[in-house]
């Protein structure tokens, strides 16, 4: 049995009244707490709310935002061109733009964030 489905026994047996919470906790092996839990889930949204919740983050606090890249290789390009510092020469012409910088950076610059399901990006993203 899916946990989806167990959730939906679980809640619609309480709801039928045929066993109390307890009894429905011993039955499925679960905890009194989660019966609960699984109910006011229900009470919120029905049974579309007893879908298993994603544990996946919803965003990458390693991530750089597109703005912020671009604003990377811009300085980089500018410092290149006026002489300065702009980085290890080991890491050169990342991404064929003439940039240069450390790996570090230039990890972030090649990984851009993913996309996440739902996300509309603001202003300053775009």
């Amino acid at each position: 049995m899916s946990k989806s489905s167990k959730s939906k026994v679980i809640v619609l047996t309480v709801l039928t009244g045929d066993l109390t919470i307890a009894e429905v906790a011993q039955r499925y092996e679960v905890s009194r707490r989660w019966v609960h839990i699984l109910l006011a889930r229900y009470r919120q949204g029905g049974l579309q709310a007893l879908e298993p919740i994603s544990k996946a983050p919803r965003s990458n606090s390693r991530c750089i935002s597109d703005l912020v890249r671009k604003e990377i290789v811009r300085l980089r390009i500018e410092l290149g061109a006026q002489g300065l510092d702009n980085g290890s020469r080991d890491d050169c012409l990342a991404f064929g733009t003439g940039a240069v910088g450390s790996a570090r950076c230039l990890h972030h610059l090649a990984h851009p964030c993913p996309v996440r399901f739902g996300h509309t990006p603001t202003k300053e993203e775009t």
